[in-house]
């Protein structure tokens, strides 16, 4: 057993880091709203449907009804994903609040564009996935089960980076904290008999993760949904080339190896369409990339300097 004054000591600790979190996120919406950037906060079309349509407390009749405390004297109206703080610590959510949350525009659109990169998404569990929304490959049919559950299967997403990354890694976990019980961890892979160190970020298992698992995976592939275009913007590209690109004298790969040339294809679509900058596909090491000339990087980056974390942006500066 501790100490008194050690527990103190990590008492004290965890709140000093809590108030910096809460300071932090505060900071980084205010800055991003004085860019003139959408945040999708304001957008009223929100992008996933709900996880639950019946009273949740018939849903789940034995739940604990006490876990999140009541608050009887606040009455402001809260813009919808503005409120989200750190469950670190938490003790595991019940039944009741997993199904009570979601997944804002805002967060989304940033996690789009780590599940494009290097993110992933896994099952909590594999019981009864033949009988889940999983097996539905159209995104518009929404069946809601006896229940009034969309899904009653738990994914956690898992987002991984080199040890020289810990900044942006700490950067994402700060936005995902909302997610996670536990802090990023340092992790050890062996590739070709050579050992290297990571850092991963692993968020709990929660349905909502599921609803962005049937959009991203046809079985165990990955892939990009049909409907990506409403599901992208300048903050998952910034993402995308932070997590994923290599940057080179002639401009910057992506990595994107998991898809498909058709699926890549229509990625180069969309960054014409909606984003005004050209990407050419081509093979390096027998894996399609895409690559993004100087021209396009200087058309873009005004757009997603926001958005770029400060040890990240000198990465640039011979582009702009």
């Amino acid at each position: 057993l501790y100490s008194f004054s050690k527990n103190y000591y990590m008492i004290k600790i965890y709140n000093i880091y809590i108030i910096i979190s809460f300071i932090y996120n505060i900071l980084y919406i205010n800055y991003i709203s004085s860019k003139g950037i959408e945040l999708g906060l304001n957008n009223n079309n929100v992008l996933l449907p709900d996880i639950n349509i019946n009273n949740i407390y018939k849903t789940f009749p034995r739940g604990n009804k006490f876990y999140i405390k009541p608050n009887n004297i606040n009455k402001e109206l809260i813009i919808y994903g503005s409120n989200l703080s750190s469950s670190l610590n938490n003790k595991p959510y019940t039944n009741i609040v997993r199904y009570m949350v979601n997944i804002p525009n805002r967060i989304l659109y940033i996690l789009v564009g780590l599940i494009i990169s290097n993110g992933t998404i896994s099952y909590a569990s594999k019981k009864n996935l033949n009988n889940s929304i999983f097996q539905i490959k159209d995104y518009n049919i929404i069946n809601y089960n006896y229940r009034g559950l969309l899904t009653e299967h738990n994914s956690k997403f898992i987002f991984k980076q080199s040890i020289d990354k810990f900044e942006y890694i700490w950067y994402i976990y700060n936005i995902l904290s909302h997610y996670c019980l536990s802090l990023p961890v340092k992790t050890k892979s062996k590739i070709k008999n050579k050992i290297y160190y990571n850092i991963e970020l692993v968020t709990m298992a929660l349905p909502c993760f599921s609803l962005l698992r049937r959009l991203f995976y046809t079985g165990r592939v990955k892939t990009l949904p049909s409907n990506l275009y409403d599901l992208i913007n300048y903050e998952s590209l910034a993402h995308i080339i932070m997590s994923n690109a290599s940057f080179h004298n002639k401009g910057i790969t992506l990595h994107l190896h998991n898809f498909t040339i058709k699926e890549l294809v229509m990625l180069i679509n969309i960054f014409y369409i909606k984003f005004n900058f050209k990407s050419t596909l081509y093979k390096s090491n027998n894996k399609n990339v895409l690559y993004i000339d100087i021209i396009s990087i200087k058309n873009l980056y005004y757009n997603i300097e926001p958005f770029i974390i400060p040890s990240m942006k000198y990465k640039f500066y011979k582009y702009i």
